[in-house]
């Protein structure tokens, strides 16, 4: 574990330090407080940036990382899709048999502004189920290329997805923070028992 950790240290450093800053500015804030502010900030140029940006804790940042995966380093893809199985599995079955309660901004906020392309989900908040793909798929990436950058970016585009989520209405921090540590969580383990496995195999 730890060597997978030492090996990918700018990833983990720029996603711990990222999920650190989200716990303190729950600390500070109110539940909802970084939605509305968020929201007051909004423009045509952010909107359609993090409308794109969103996508990349969905289809499309599944298939890009799949792809960057098969021509860069195939032996990692069924680690990677079992991470994301196995992330899809928590996030949803936490979100609609534990925390099925859990509403989202626009149901509480009714005024948020409206984004056109943008469905407004109303429940099923907690936790953000973009925000755990984006940190598991970004997590397998950037251990699977720990050279030119890709850690660095792979670090940015999780915690980009994040931001969009609170940024579009969609979710509070507290679902994003969660949502965050699960999938960094589910893809390390999944890596360290691979690794485990493989070194008593050859043992």
């Amino acid at each position: 574990m730890i060597t997978i950790l030492r090996n990918n240290s700018v990833f983990f450093i720029s996603a711990l330090l990222s999920i650190l800053a989200g716990l303190i500015l729950q600390l500070v804030l109110e539940k909802g407080e970084l939605v509305l502010i968020l929201d007051g900030m909004h423009s045509p140029g952010l909107n359609t940036f993090f409308m794109i940006t969103t996508l990349m804790g969905e289809y499309l940042g599944v298939l890009l990382v799949l792809v960057f995966l098969f021509f860069t380093s195939k032996h990692f893809i069924p680690l990677y899709l079992v991470t994301l199985l196995m992330t899809l599995l928590v996030s949803q079955g936490l979100k609609r048999f534990v925390f099925e309660h859990e509403n989202r901004p626009s149901y509480t906020y009714q005024h948020l502004e409206k984004i056109e392309g943008l469905e407004h989900h109303k429940h099923n908040s907690f936790p953000s189920g973009h925000t755990s793909t984006a940190f598991a798929i970004f997590t397998i990436l950037a251990i699977a290329c720990p050279q030119k950058g890709v850690p660095f970016l792979a670090a940015i585009l999780a915690v980009l997805v994040g931001i969009s989520r609170v940024y579009l209405g969609q979710h509070y921090l507290s679902d994003v923070v969660t949502g965050a540590i699960i999938g960094l969580f589910i893809s390390v383990w999944v890596v360290y028992f691979y690794a485990l496995y493989g070194q008593k195999k050859n043992g």
